[in-house]
């Protein structure tokens, strides 16, 4: 019953906080991105049999980064992407176990290694209009650490060959997504979906979502 009220509590949270965002509504934003984290632990803890605190770990690590970028200010928003990088770890760590390693499975390396190559030059071409070149470096990695989860959670998915891993993957691609949005979304005020939160969070609320729920089926 329990795990019901919190995945319903996370999908209200997440349409009301949505719909803060294509408001440019700053007020509604603020109450509700803070409770959605939360929920969603509750609603791992409540679901999952048994728990792996590593996952509520990983949330936790998400919730502490959500509330830092919400406070203006480059040091907040490196101190946010510290957080979310520690998610990553996590992440990785949670996927190797599942991992077989075989040489048929290491093909789909190839490319992810293109993918990553593609994210990374884009990413590097496209900030070094804007930023100084620590910051730059610092940008690269967290987004080549995102994509090195979506290699390993590709591996995974592999392995496994289970619907929880298949979940998995396709959230930690939305999440390489949303990152790579928010990242124009707050240097870029030149493109047209400047501002549009929504986009970020669209994703990233899906992402969050299909990977504890893969956790929880695994």
């Amino acid at each position: 019953m329990w795990k019901i009220v919190f995945l319903c509590l996370y999908l209200v949270v997440s349409a009301v906080h949505l719909y803060g965002c294509a408001m440019h509504d700053q007020r509604i934003r603020n109450i509700t991105k803070p409770l959605l984290m939360p929920a969603l632990a509750a609603f791992y803890i409540c679901s999952a049999d048994p728990v792996n605190w590593l996952v509520v770990a990983l949330i936790m690590t998400s919730f502490i980064g959500d509330v830092l970028l919400m406070i203006h200010g480059m040091k907040w928003f490196t101190s946010g992407g510290i957080s979310f990088l520690l998610t990553h770890v996590l992440l990785i760590v949670l996927y190797i176990p599942h991992i077989r390693w075989s040489p048929v499975d290491l093909i789909i390396v190839v490319p992810y290694l293109i993918l990553g190559f593609g994210v990374l030059r884009s990413g590097y071409i496209w900030m070094r209009r804007y930023l100084p070149k620590t910051i730059i470096c610092m940008m690269t990695f967290y987004l080549g650490m995102n994509t090195l989860m979506n290699l390993f959670a590709a591996l995974q998915a592999f392995s496994d060959g289970g619907m929880g891993s298949e979940l998995i993957l396709f959230g930690a691609l939305l999440f390489l997504a949303s990152d790579s949005i928010l990242f124009l979304v707050r240097f870029d005020k030149k493109l047209p979906f400047y501002g549009k939160h929504f986009n970020v969070m669209l994703t990233y609320t899906l992402a969050k979502l299909l990977i504890v729920t893969g956790f929880i089926l695994m």
